[in-house]
């Protein structure tokens, strides 16, 4: 029960981030629409089932379960990006 409640709150929450995230520049709204989609699938099998129909989706899954999360040269690439990301914002807005 308090697994569920966790989940489904946490879920929430991270669809307002990325849905934040896609209308700010500055936060990366897929990364947290794809944890999301992580927490509600962890729920329910009706919403594996449907969210492993889509490739995209299938082969991140695969991918995370198979190394345990991202391996370090993703999270070294995915930490440039945001840090190029968010620099770039800085200096255009200047």
């Amino acid at each position: 029960m308090f697994r569920t409640v966790l989940l489904a709150g946490l879920g929430a929450v991270l669809v307002l981030l990325g849905l934040i995230g896609l209308v700010l520049p500055l936060m990366p709204g897929v990364v947290f629409l794809l944890a999301a989609g992580c927490c509600f699938a962890a729920l329910s099998p009706g919403i594996r089932t449907h969210l492993e129909r889509y490739p995209a989706w299938r082969g991140f899954n695969r991918r995370w379960h198979a190394s345990r999360g991202l391996p370090l040269l993703r999270r070294t690439q995915l930490a440039f990006w945001l840090a190029a990301e968010a620099a770039m914002t800085v200096v255009h807005r200047r």
